[in-house]
């Protein structure tokens, strides 16, 4: 009977070491969750705010420049049509006129969405219609 006493305080023991061990672990798992997890400093916090309005500035000027940029291509080619239709332009205009509307006939973009696959697709179809009016 003595045997099994012990074999049974031993089992005891053995769970609550094991136990203590894993609350041990969950306490050092916290500590350094909490020290991930710190509070900004005030001082942090104002420069990172700054940073974030500087590059939402950015943005938008690239964004600006960008719309820009591909506006005016847009107008070279509207100009080529229009003084292809004045006869001011050169003998083949006819056939790059067809080819600028095939081109535009193929393209497909969903601008609701406001991806940048659109605007990509966007700038290709106008860097092929330029190049067509060169």
């Amino acid at each position: 009977m003595n045997s099994r006493t012990t074999d049974e305080t031993s089992k005891k023991q053995n769970e609550v070491s094991s136990t203590s061990e894993q609350k041990l672990k969950n306490e050092k798992k916290t500590v350094r969750t909490r020290a991930i997890f710190k509070e900004p400093k005030k001082n942090v916090e104002r420069q990172l705010s700054g940073a974030l309005a500087h590059l939402r500035s950015e943005a938008r000027l690239t964004t600006r420049a960008y719309l820009a940029n591909l506006e005016r291509d847009i107008v070279k080619v509207t100009n080529f049509v229009h003084d292809s239709q004045n006869g001011k332009s050169k003998n083949g205009a006819a056939k790059h006129i067809l080819q600028i509307q095939e081109v535009l006939d193929n393209l497909e973009v969903k601008p609701k969405k406001g991806r940048r696959k659109d605007l990509k697709r966007i700038e290709k179809t106008v860097a092929a219609m330029l190049q067509m009016t060169d």
